[in-house]
């Protein structure tokens, strides 16, 4: 290939942009935007750069000197640098509405890595996954405020699920004002909870009923609901849908709320808890869907890559 010079600080800035429009165009092979048939081609893209000069770049793409020093602990320093400097802007550029949602993404990749998950309830099956803190209402609905990437290192002082939701929750600076935290049952507990109510964080989420601290015995049945509530207000909630769904809140009461008829005219009647977790657990999955729309990442087997690809959409 032509074109092995060393590059500049402008040229750089026109790659990032080109990857940018990549996600605009959606055409499936990288090589048709530099096409010289008129049906393919995108002129922007032969006026910035060649197509080689761009694969050059591609390769040699770094983040952090692989002969400098860096932390042995440290399994995200080669894209270390990056990940500061996003993370300063997702604080500054906007500030979250009261309700957020924590809950973990998978970003497909078939490359080798030591903490590669497989998933079958998500989309990608195999991939990193990724912990995100997103906003849950109002037209900022799925804006991530903050994220972190799982490398196999979630010791700790707390349980790893609460470690997760903590961590986010300090990175985005958003304890101790008076916000309400959405979770799934992976990360709900009663010592999360009350952990984040002393924190002045009031959070909602179902919850598995084997946690400690969960009462056993709990019971509902058809038509009813069954519920405990503690000394600090924290409400214990179980409901019969198709089968049990067990609630977790500090924000809520055994309140019982009649929905809007159905497509068949027939109304509904749901534990206002329930209603308040379905609606407030869209961030994560807004965000994704929002993801998929723009796909600037293209194949390869390179996990910083991706990730850096991926992280600033």
């Amino acid at each position: 290939m032509k074109g092995c010079e060393a590059t500049t600080v402008q040229e750089v800035r026109s790659y990032v942009g080109l990857r940018f429009l990549m996600g605009l165009h959606g055409k499936r092979c990288q090589r048709d935007l530099w096409s010289t048939d008129p049906l393919m081609c995108s002129s922007v893209f032969a006026e910035t750069m060649s197509r080689d000069r761009f694969d050059i770049l591609t390769s040699a793409l770094h983040f952090a000197n692989n002969e400098g020093e860096h932390s042995a602990e440290d399994r995200l320093w080669k894209l270390r640098p990056v990940i500061d400097i996003l993370d300063s802007p997702y604080r500054s550029v906007f500030v979250p509405r009261k309700n957020v949602t924590v809950d973990k993404s998978l970003w497909a990749f078939k490359g080798r890595h030591q903490a590669l998950q497989y998933d079958p309830s998500k989309r990608a099956k195999r991939g990193l996954k990724v912990y995100k803190l997103c906003s849950s209402d109002g037209p900022e609905a799925g804006y991530t405020a903050a994220f972190n990437i799982y490398m196999g290192q979630d010791r700790g002082e707390f349980p790893a699920s609460m470690k997760a939701v903590d961590d986010l929750m300090e990175k985005a600076k958003l304890l101790d004002k008076g916000y309400q935290l959405y979770t799934d049952n992976w990360y709900s507990s009663p010592t999360l909870f009350y952990y984040l109510q002393a924190r002045k964080t009031t959070a909602v989420g179902t919850v598995r009923v084997n946690r400690r601290g969960m009462p056993s015995d709990l019971q509902a049945s058809r038509g009813h609901i069954d519920f405990r509530s503690s000394k600090t207000g924290m409400l214990c909630l179980q409901w019969l849908d198709k089968r049990p769904v067990t609630m977790l809140s500090t924000a809520h009461t055994s309140k019982v709320v009649t929905l809007p008829p159905n497509r068949r005219g027939v109304e509904r009647s749901k534990p206002e808890v329930v209603v308040s977790y379905n609606n407030g657990m869209k961030g994560v999955d807004l965000s994704d869907q929002l993801e998929q729309s723009y796909p600037a990442t293209k194949k390869t087997i390179k996990w910083y890559k991706k990730v850096f690809f991926t992280c600033w959409i």
